[in-house]
């Protein structure tokens, strides 16, 4: 019995379940775009942006983080405060330069934050911060009176309201005097009793603190009045049973801010603080993949968001994982969905190269994790910095049930016709009636069509038959503009 072609959706994302026969959906280095009217598709697969390098610092050391303050993009590489500068001459000609500002110690992620004039550097698990301001330079906190008794270092540090904020040890949060960060008085703080000798991280929304363990968290608003001196007080009933999994997992995004977490005897997700309460947004499968990691593998995840397309993408890397929330797609699915970047040729790492995103001089400018490169995500760059972008995405499992079916053909609509060479760009299709195994010689290659070679539809015959659910994967690997349009399945049924 012939049955009638069926369309399989594009727009899930990245999900893949514990047991591969019953998800093994991939979207690596690519996003579902839901259009906003009437389109010839209810779903498209865009490719991501690439990288394009703008300098590489001096040393080219690995970044430990990057900030904006007014307008002006700092980097810390290595031991090395960078300030990123641009130049425009009357051409429009740009000029990208850096000056070394200075030293910062230690190694690994810094906790940052600015006021506009004074930009606050913290080693975290150290007694040592920076402030640094355009009059002064990078100077070292040496007031006496910096870190309260009896906290002996700072982890995190965030600004509201005229004061820097520090999360020690010892569950203690302390401030500068206002306006200052240099200046302090060892009687501006207070304690965290719910943290146990542990903070986690702070973070300021809506010009209120949030103050997190890693398992429960609570808010401060500023006030005049404090029984220990500090200018932050609890605010009554905004204590909440989740706490954060690593300081730099966490960020603002739109009206809200996302952060990876958990609660007590609980394993980390993604959650979305929605104004009085945490949301999840993470998947099942997202959450069993952060369960494979250590506790200290956790504490170096970290995150960023940024908008490309009409898209507001919520990012999380950890060592081998770089998992992207998709805002917009998800409202217009009604369901969860993430993707998943990756970059090629990584040192000790499986993951998307990209340490830190900002955006200033018209532009996302990205830090690396592989050296001191600056760069930027770039329209119409089809490389990170010259590296291969592999695309890959699978399907839904397309199941009859327990009767056989005879596949006799799968179509793919893509834009076709965008070779910039003589080299036709093509699209490989390999399937798996497991979930599990894609034969290496599985993979079937159908050509995009040279340059103007509009009309052409992608079209795989005489697929055999199966019994089991079969999962259909596809990968481009050559550097170039992909859009995938529809998809669509043939079948004779018994």
């Amino acid at each position: 019995m012939r049955l009638e072609p069926k369309e399989i959706p594009l727009g899930n994302g990245f999900y893949v379940s514990e047991s591969l026969p019953v998800s093994h959906q991939l979207c690596q280095n690519l996003f579902p775009n839901y259009p906003e009217s009437d389109a010839s598709s209810i779903t498209q697969l865009f490719t991501r942006l690439g990288l394009k390098e703008i300098l590489t610092t001096p040393g080219g050391e690995v970044s430990r983080g990057v900030r904006v303050m007014s307008g002006i993009p700092y980097f810390i590489n290595g031991n090395t405060l960078w300030r990123l500068n641009r130049l425009v001459d009357s051409f429009s000609n740009e000029t990208f330069t850096v000056d070394n500002l200075g030293t910062i110690t230690g190694t690994g992620l810094v906790s940052l934050a600015d006021s506009g004039t004074q930009l606050g550097i913290v080693v975290p698990g150290t007694n040592t911060a920076y402030m640094y301001s355009d009059s002064a330079g990078l100077v070292q906190i040496t007031d006496p009176e910096f870190i309260p008794s009896p906290a002996t270092m700072v982890n995190s540090i965030v600004y509201i309201t005229g004061v820097f904020i520090f999360g020690a040890d010892q569950a203690i949060v302390f401030e500068s005097d206002t306006n200052d960060g240099l200046s302090y008085d060892a009687a501006n703080f207070f304690i965290y009793g719910n943290a146990k000798n542990n903070i986690v991280g702070l973070h300021e929304y809506n010009e209120q603190l949030f103050v997190f363990s890693d398992i429960n968290c609570a808010v401060y608003a500023p006030t005049n009045l404090n029984e220990l001196g500090a200018l932050f007080t609890k605010v009554k009933g905004y204590e909440f049973t989740k706490g954060l999994s690593s300081q730099f997992a966490i960020y603002d995004l739109g009206e809200s801010f996302v952060m990876m977490g958990q609660g007590f005897n609980e394993t980390p997700k993604i959650y979305q603080f929605t104004g009085n309460e945490f949301t999840p947004i993470s998947t099942t499968s997202i959450e069993q993949i952060l369960e494979r990691y250590t506790s200290e593998e956790i504490k170096k995840a970290f995150g960023f968001n940024y908008t490309f397309r009409g898209e507001t993408f919520a990012v999380f890397s950890m060592k081998n994982n770089t998992f992207k929330y998709c805002m917009k797609a998800t409202k217009m699915a009604g369901k969860k969905v993430w993707v998943e970047d990756r970059s090629e040729n990584l040192a000790n790492k499986d993951r998307w190269r990209v340490n830190g995103l900002v955006t200033a001089y018209d532009r996302l400018l990205c830090s690396d994790s592989e050296g001191g490169l600056i760069g930027e995500l770039a329209e119409g760059e089809r490389t990170d910095y010259g590296n291969l972008i592999r695309y890959d995405f699978s399907l839904p499992p397309i199941s009859s049930g327990t009767k056989e079916i005879f596949y006799r053909y799968f179509l793919l609509e893509v834009e076709a016709g965008l070779a910039t060479g003589d080299d036709e760009l093509d699209v490989e299709m390999n399937y798996s009636d497991d979930g599990k195994v894609f034969p290496d010689n599985g993979w079937r290659t159908r050509g995009m069509g040279l340059k103007g070679e509009y009309q052409r539809i992608l079209r795989w015959s005489n697929l055999g038959r199966s019994r089991t659910p079969r999962t259909f994967r596809f990968r481009m690997t050559k550097p170039g503009k992909y859009v995938i349009i529809r998809a669509w399945v043939g079948v004779d049924g018994n």
